[in-house]
């Protein structure tokens, strides 16, 4: 059996950690879900949606209303390391803008680090004010 971090007990195969990727958009509704402060109230809301298709396109803003309003960020949530080194990030951008890159990327063919793939998911955020 496996031995616990410096108490020499064994660690019950349900507590050894899972290493599995997912997308950021998943992540971060687990993350908004489940971490709680001592009062139990969500540390972390997670406003974000995902575009897996063009017909999200249109039926997006109608349960996320935000999209029409916000300053948006839109990036492929595909796993890919360097996204915003590779130009995959655009930034400041509005729901038209958002529509249209989505469209320019969906379906496209790109290759990252030796990696061959394509572009079929995206997570659309609203711009964090930075200052």
């Amino acid at each position: 059996a496996r031995r616990g971090l410096a108490l020499g007990r064994p660690v019950p195969p349900r507590a050894r950690a899972m290493q599995k990727a997912i997308r950021e958009y998943n992540g971060k509704k687990l993350m908004s879900k489940f971490l709680k402060d001592e009062a139990g109230q969500p540390l972390f809301h997670c406003q974000a949606a995902q575009v897996k298709s063009l017909a999200d396109l249109e039926t997006l803003p109608s349960t996320e209303p935000w999209l029409l309003t916000a300053k948006l960020v839109v990036k492929p949530d595909q796993l890919i390391k360097r996204r915003g080194k590779a130009g995959l990030v655009k930034i400041g951008l509005d729901w038209e803008g958002v529509k249209a890159q989505v469209r320019a990327w969906m379906g496209s063919s790109i290759e990252l680090e030796g990696v061959r793939g394509t572009l079929d998911c995206f997570v659309v955020e609203p711009m964090a004010d930075m200052s």
